[in-house]
């Protein structure tokens, strides 16, 4: 997918950086009537800039993230076509940073624990006829096919962050003892995050599956003076292979 991202940290400077790049993720689900489970691992890399006073300030930022989601039905009749599920989703997150206009504190390792609560919302859009379609001179016979929109929204029930505040590194460089969690301070209950994202797949004839989705991503670490903000939107396309 690509992704279109901004982060501040104010651990380091106020500046806001911003960029468009891209991101690659692997997972595994399984669905029914009644359950969905997920269980997947995402990789985006982004090139932010942030135009300072005088100078453009770049800097490189990786995340990677595990998360595992499993959805429950609702026990109530809903309208034909409809389905609706709940549960919670777990997602554990590492962001790794570079910018080397920041000095000794050129390199960041930020790590970021959330347990959800999720919603999710779907509709079935098959085409259960075969139709024509004819615009002018163009003709075209199209078949049976199954299809489905979705969305769901994930907010932070539990929001955990482990940061080192005000420096990455520390001053134990200038010593030659450089650790790299030196300092860091584990945060429970700390900053919010909340997730929505909406999905239109359709089943090809070997009953694999072609996704779009849109999904937004924001958090926050906390309220002190250290905050790091984050914030994503991001386009793409999923190919979904059945496993017998």
């Amino acid at each position: 997918g690509l992704n279109k991202g901004l982060y501040r940290d104010f651990a380091t400077s106020p500046l806001f950086y911003k960029g468009l790049n891209y991101s690659l993720g692997i997972s595994r689900s399984r669905e029914s009537l009644q359950r969905e489970t997920v269980l997947g691992f995402n990789f985006t890399g982004f090139n932010y800039k942030s135009t300072a006073p005088l100078e453009i300030v770049a800097s490189t930022a990786y995340t990677y993230s595990l998360y595992y989601s499993r959805l429950f039905a609702f026990a109530k009749n809903l309208p034909e076509k409809w389905s609706a599920k709940y549960g919670g989703k777990i997602d554990a997150m590492v962001i790794q940073r570079f910018n080397t206009a920041l000095q000794n504190n050129a390199y960041g390792l930020d790590g970021f624990f959330n347990l959800m609560g999720s919603v999710k919302l779907s509709r079935d859009v098959s085409r259960t006829k075969a139709k024509k379609l004819k615009i002018w001179f163009y003709k075209k016979d199209l078949k049976p096919i199954k299809r489905t929109v979705s969305t769901q929204f994930n907010a932070g029930l539990l929001n955990t962050n482990l940061r080192n505040p005000y420096a990455y590194i520390s001053n134990d460089v200038v010593v030659n003892n450089a650790q790299v969690f030196d300092n860091y301070t584990y945060r429970l209950f700390a900053g919010y995050r909340f997730q929505w994202q909406v999905n239109f797949s359709w089943e090809l004839q070997n009953q694999n599956k072609v996704s779009l989705f849109y999904k937004w991503d924001i958090f926050q670490s906390t309220k002190q003076v250290d905050v790091f903000q984050m914030a994503s939107h991001q386009v793409g396309f999923a190919l979904n292979f059945k496993c017998k």
